[in-house]
């Protein structure tokens, strides 16, 4: 695997998203941390599967029953449980539209990459006065996100993001590729049946 490189609504400002390197350093994850994407130590493949069995598809559904039962049962631990799990397929050299998923907020997913070298996840505050209306996505009926052209947002952050990476999906975001392409596993969490706000992210991993 040298090759790996994958609520309730909250209103947020977009200078609240700008100030995003916080005075905080954990040695579990290993970074400074910031209000979009923190990288976690955890050495657990997260499938049963061969990546690339799932085809090349823009966008899959995962069935629960292929995640590792390690990965289960280390999320048991710290009172998580995984409810949806997608598989998302970039070609080189893209910039995939940006998005939220769902109405937007504060909530995070658990992200692996596989391949993807050099490849970066964006952030984007909307800008004023832009009114979107929720989407179905196509794999999902009760799967839905809010669509954004890059001309309507405003970059606030990129990062690569790792196996695996906490990632913020409740602002728009977008996917830049290179040579390589890519697979990310996403994986939404709950803790006692609700979303996980990035500031508990950090509370739990921090641990």
């Amino acid at each position: 695997m040298d090759n790996l490189e994958r609520g309730n609504r909250i209103e947020l400002s977009a200078l609240a998203w700008k100030a995003k390197v916080l005075p905080l350093y954990e040695p579990r994850i290993n970074i400074l941390m910031n209000n979009f994407c923190i990288d976690v130590a955890l050495d657990i493949d997260p499938l049963t599967k061969e990546i690339e069995s799932y085809g090349n598809n823009s966008h899959t559904t995962v069935s629960l029953r292929d995640i590792n039962p390690k990965l289960n049962s280390y999320l048991k631990e710290i009172n998580l449980t995984i409810i949806y799990a997608e598989l998302f397929y970039t070609p080189p050299h893209i910039t995939g539209e940006a998005h939220t998923d769902g109405l937007g907020g504060d909530y995070i997913k658990i992200n692996f990459v596989y391949y993807g070298k050099n490849s970066t996840m964006n952030w984007y505050a909307p800008k004023s006065n832009i009114q979107k209306t929720l989407l179905p996505t196509n794999v999902n009926a009760s799967s839905n996100y809010l669509f954004y052209k890059l001309n309507e947002v405003d970059k606030l952050h990129e990062q690569s993001v790792k196996f695996p990476s906490i990632v913020q999906v409740g602002i728009p975001h977008s996917i830049t590729t290179t040579d390589e392409h890519r697979y990310c596993l996403s994986l939404v969490p709950v803790r006692y049946g609700r979303r996980i706000t990035m500031q508990k992210a950090k509370n739990i991993w921090s641990r």
